[in-house]
């Protein structure tokens, strides 16, 4: 009786068999937990999207180079031309809506200082100047944001001077506001 496996010769279609060593020959175990061609399979099935074919060669190769050519993987079996994939490959979603060209650097960072200073601004003018030099950045659309958050907060809200009544709706003053819900008269 010799050494080593016997080859197979799968009986079924779309099926495919990889030993750790060709007919004949044995595997080696390796010095570490795993042996090379276990530590090469961890390696490169899992890799999403890639090919159970490309990276069963990629096994052999890295088990040759492992073992100074002593160990050769064999695959023996047959599948079709679709990609077969262990694991399948990230999904990319188109984007929604037409790319804008690459922001540079600067500008970015320009925009982030920007944005920590007037983040908590309650003023639609300096959201709405930010907004025209910073539109295409991340900031820019933090800014719309809040402008449009301002916005709706003013159309339930609205501004009364505490003790004043006579002063309400008034915006600019060195006085205090205090906010308060909107009543209807009945």
């Amino acid at each position: 009786m010799g050494r080593g496996l016997v080859a197979v010769d799968p009986a079924t279609a779309d099926t495919l068999v990889a030993f750790a060593a060709k007919e004949g020959t044995t595997a080696d175990d390796g010095a570490s937990n795993n042996s090379p061609f276990t530590t090469a399979l961890l390696k490169h099935l899992t890799t999403p999207g890639l090919d159970i074919r490309i990276a069963l060669g990629r096994v052999r190769d890295e088990v040759r180079a492992a073992t100074e050519r002593r160990q050769e993987p064999f695959v023996y079996g047959s599948l079709g031309g679709d990609t077969v994939a262990i694991v399948n490959a990230p999904t990319t979603t188109a984007p929604s809506r037409p790319s804008t060209p690459p922001q540079s650097a600067p500008q970015d960072e320009a925009a982030a200082r920007a944005w920590t200073v007037i983040q908590g601004t309650t003023s639609e003018a300096v959201l709405e100047d930010f907004i025209r030099q910073f539109h295409s950045t991340p900031y820019g659309s933090m800014a719309r944001a809040r402008l449009q958050e301002l916005k709706k907060a003013k159309s339930r809200w609205y501004l009364r001077r505490s003790r004043r009544p006579h002063l309400c709706g008034r915006l600019l003053s060195s006085r205090p506001y205090r906010l308060r819900p909107a009543t209807r008269a009945a």
